[in-house]
């Protein structure tokens, strides 16, 4: 179920995690008013469920020949009678369903027990899963959730959009500490169009051979990288936001972890310029700012094309973002500052519904704040 990095601190010297962190990692710290654990010996006649906690991306494949195999004869003739469902969490990855097999192998799993269709559920942070699964007439319900909201420091949310103080490096700011394909192509086409200078990027080291960006714009990059804003890339920052970078630059571009096809997938990344209140691109997958948008957030049509959202190839779908960059790299600190002003009022709108969002899905009681999230996660469980 793991990979390196739950076993050692990566940021600590690769020092083996504590016992605690082993224990949380197997069984999660959900609200003990709503669930307890047990040991099978001592589950009597209730129904149950029967729970795997899945941290590593590539857990399906390397357990493609073991399956259910380790699950106890006895769990398995209960789901076969009805009365447990087996569970899969995999809630801050959004793989399964793009290239890989997974959604495959764990239908393969099903049909090897013969367990009835819906027997096993599997909650991922794929939000397209559920569609997916319809989809394929995969035997499993695939639950798609995204926790990553719970990520942004709820308690240092200010009332109103951050200012915009004009600089040499005013233009955008952008976050590529992982060098992904897509963000190698979108930091490499900035250095093509002369627009890497306008804004603060950050890139994290790359060789070409290591990405399918491998044209002569990728080599200048990757002569130039690491790239950093105010702070180094070996530390995984994305729990803080820095709101000096946002008041000093207009525009975020905002580089999802994921763009493929068959994915949609929302990171801290998406939620950082929204709850500061500011104008953002998102570079992720097709449709991201559609469903935002379902979720009652404004975006930025009135100012520059969003076709982008839209345009099924990845790279396609840059390019037209790289375009509007250029459009806006003509317009004078001024014109940027009345921009933002007109801006406000949506800007304002996304802030306030963030903050609004978050506390329904996190706040256990009255106004009392929790930040627990593992509750949507426990919302779904009580519900199956």
């Amino acid at each position: 179920m793991w990979g390196f990095w739950n076993i050692y601190d990566t940021e600590n010297n690769n020092k083996l995690f504590s016992h605690q962190i082993f224990r949380d990692l197997t069984t999660p710290s959900y609200n003990k008013n709503f669930i307890e654990y047990k040991e099978i010996s001592k589950i009597t006649d209730e129904d149950y469920l029967y729970c795997i906690n899945i941290w590593d991306p590539n857990f399906f494949n390397r357990n493609k020949n073991i399956g259910f195999k380790t699950i106890s004869n006895r769990i398995v003739n209960d789901v076969k009678n009805g009365k447990c469902k087996i569970v899969l969490i995999l809630q801050f990855e959004g793989f399964s369903g793009i290239t890989n097999n997974d959604l495959y192998i764990l239908d393969s799993w099903i049909s090897q027990y013969n367990l009835p269709t819906n027997s096993v559920l599997y909650i991922h942070g794929n939000l397209n899963i559920e569609s997916l699964c319809i989809e394929n007439k995969l035997k499993f319900k695939g639950i798609p959730i995204s926790l990553f909201d719970a990520w942004i420091p709820y308690e240092k949310i200010q009332d109103n959009p951050v200012g915009l103080t004009i600089d040499d490096k005013c233009l955008f700011l952008s976050y590529n500490r992982a060098p992904r394909d897509s963000r190698i192509y979108f930091v490499s086409r900035l250095l093509k169009n002369n627009l890497l200078n306008l804004g603060k990027i950050s890139m994290g080291k790359f060789l070409t051979s290591q990405t399918k960006i491998n044209d002569e714009w990728a080599e200048k990059l990757s002569n130039q990288t690491p790239i950093l804003i105010d702070k180094p890339l070996d530390i995984n920052w994305a729990v803080g936001v820095d709101y000096n970078n946002y008041e000093t630059t207009f525009v975020s571009i905002v580089t999802e972890t994921l763009t493929q096809p068959k994915t949609l997938f929302l990171s801290e990344k998406t939620w950082k310029p929204i709850s500061v209140g500011h104008p953002f691109m998102i570079i992720g997958s097709k449709g991201t700012l559609k469903y935002l948008k379902s979720l009652g957030y404004k975006t930025f049509d009135k100012w520059w094309d969003e076709s982008y959202d839209l345009i099924d190839d990845e790279y396609d779908r840059i390019d037209c973002v790289i375009s509007q960059l250029e459009t806006l790299s003509t317009k004078s600190n001024q014109e940027l500052i009345d921009m933002k002003s007109e801006m406000m009022e949506i800007l304002q709108h996304n802030m306030d519904l963030f903050k609004t969002q978050v506390i329904k899905r996190y706040s256990w009681s009255g106004n009392d704040f929790e930040l627990d999230n593992t509750k949507p996660i426990l919302d779904i469980l009580i519900n199956v």
